[in-house]
């Protein structure tokens, strides 16, 4: 079998996958997320998030859902690149199935983008390329995350703890730049959500050759409402 990660290109070892792994969590990686409060600036407008202290209710809900939704994703999407089974195509239909909001759909497709513009500059490898085939070159956000940390040398648990870091930090960020929250508390709150859904990481990387269709996809029908709200909001600072 070819190296489960780059499936025949040049070996890495536990040294470069660990500088790997720092790279991709750096919060200044280029990835796009930084205009991004995976929700949290929606949730505000409805009046949800007035103390920082509902915070931690935020955080669980969203990784109970759109957290443990990508876990499996890039478990499965990790498993199918390994045994060199992707198919692009179906991968891009089953991830826009997940995806209810017309509007977060939109907002997957930019980011994925911009996984892979960084990815392609910084790890270039043919793969890369081939995730780009749907929709014109606009894959979905876990999809090309998930090629890019393949190609970058992460395991499947070490990506999906990168990509749950990601959603997590845009949301103590935004939490930060909206309601003037502590920087220092805002990143308590961050390592103690980590720390809650730390088994994400274990149950998505068991997830493998699961055929799609029994793959969990748990949802929050309020942050689908949210998001339509937030993106024919004026002034808003997030674009999502």
């Amino acid at each position: 079998m070819t190296d489960p990660i780059l499936n025949g290109s040049q070996p890495r070892n536990d040294t470069t996958r660990h500088a790997a792994r720092t790279v991709l969590t750096d919060g200044r990686f280029p990835s796009g997320g930084h205009a991004h409060s995976a929700g949290f600036e929606a949730a505000a407008t409805l009046g949800d998030l007035d103390h920082p202290d509902e915070l931690d209710r935020f955080l669980d809900g969203r990784l109970a859902t759109t957290g443990a939704t990508d876990a499996w994703l890039v478990g499965a999407i990790a498993a199918r690149i390994a045994n060199d089974t992707i198919d692009w195509n179906e991968t891009d239909t089953e991830v826009q199935a997940r995806i209810m909001s017309p509007a977060l759909r939109t907002v997957s497709r930019t980011l994925g983008r911009q996984w892979l513009r960084a990815g392609r500059r910084i790890w270039p490898d043919p793969l890369l390329d081939k995730v780009s085939i749907p929709n014109n070159g606009s894959p979905h956000q876990v999809a090309a995350f998930a090629a890019v940390a393949s190609v970058a040398g992460l395991s499947p648990a070490d990506a999906i703890a990168v990509h749950l870091h990601h959603l997590v930090s845009a949301v103590t960020t935004a939490a930060v730049r909206l309601h003037g929250l502590d920087p220092f508390t805002a990143q308590r709150h961050h390592l103690d959500a980590l720390e809650r859904w730390h088994h994400l990481t274990k149950v998505g990387a068991a997830a493998g050759m699961t055929p799609w269709r029994d793959l969990p996809a748990p949802s929050g029908p309020m942050t689908d409402i949210a998001a339509e709200r937030h993106a024919r909001m004026n002034g808003r600072l997030f674009q999502s």
